[in-house]
């Protein structure tokens, strides 16, 4: 079982749910993200990394915002038997920085990165999964927008954009190119940030 995505997609689904932070407090949202953070960055055995898995969802389940035992149990499914980490990244082109403060309502993030299209397929079905529209597919539309262009100009070429739909949610895709850009990818980032300015706000 792919424990460390199934702890990513706990505290997913805990910020989306509306789980409180509770800074200080070991069943708050914030206390899982710094769990899933640790997770990432240390090299646990199967039997730890559960121990935390369990103690997350069970967090979820008892922060009563809609989330259900029966609802982790299909999440562990969904995990159970894959492979670590998405599929080996096909790099198509590198692209220029998008500035994050128009569409983020201000700040100054920017984020610049290569578009990976294996990342984006991937994160478009998590979004999908969870309902989030406007960022499946400004995500999905991306993906095959650059798959499209494999072959067809020069490495050091920067590619055009892809053609966003205006009709996305703007507020929806400012809030994951926000998320993205803090815990990543970069790629994924940047696709949300060019949609939400296309989009039209709401």
């Amino acid at each position: 079982m792919n424990q460390r995505e199934a702890l990513r997609e706990t505290v997913l689904l805990g910020q989306v749910a509306g789980m409180p932070e509770l800074p200080g407090n070991d069943v708050g949202l914030a206390h899982l993200r710094r769990m899933v953070s640790t997770a990432e960055a240390g090299d646990f055995d199967a039997a730890k990394l559960g121990r935390w898995l369990g103690w997350a969802q069970c967090a979820l389940v008892a922060a009563n915002v809609g989330i259900t035992l029966a609802d982790m149990k299909s999440l562990n499914m969904k995990w159970a038997g894959t492979e670590p980490e998405p599929g080996p990244a096909r790099a198509l082109a590198t692209v220029p920085a998008v500035d994050g403060s128009e569409a983020s309502g201000g700040g100054s993030i920017k984020v610049q990165g290569v578009i990976d299209t294996d990342e984006l397929h991937w994160w478009a079905k998590r979004h999908s999964a969870l309902g989030h529209k406007s960022a499946a597919g400004a995500l999905a539309g991306a993906a095959e927008h650059y798959e499209g262009l494999e072959g067809k100009q020069a490495s050091t070429a920067e590619p055009p954009a892809p053609d966003y739909p205006r009709a996305g949610d703007a507020g929806e895709l400012r809030c994951w190119a926000q998320w993205h850009a803090d815990r990543g990818p970069a790629g994924v980032a940047h696709v949300l940030y060019e949609a939400a300015q296309t989009a039209t706000p709401r």
